[in-house]
């Protein structure tokens, strides 16, 4: 299995300590899912990460980690992308 048919889920990433992770993670070829409640932060974080990878296999999910509903659909939509 290669690096790029691993996808790695994190969360805080669109703040200092989570994007910097996100960065490694993506710098090293895998692909990332940002978890995130606010979209205009996700899509600055991904953009910036893509830039600054090179690795376009970045996106981001909207979801409330506060909200049990919103976990298990998270862990629905995630098992039905594999």
């Amino acid at each position: 299995m290669t690096k790029n048919s691993q996808t790695v889920i994190i969360t805080g990433a669109t703040g200092a300590i989570g994007k910097a992770i996100a960065l490694q993670i993506a710098a090293q070829g895998y692909q990332v899912v940002i978890i995130a409640r606010n979209e205009d932060k996700a899509q600055h974080a991904v953009h910036q990460i893509i830039q600054t990878t090179t690795n376009p296999q970045v996106c981001y999910k909207i979801t409330d980690l506060s909200r049990r509903a919103e976990i298990q659909k998270l862990a629905r939509d995630s098992k039905d992308d594999e």
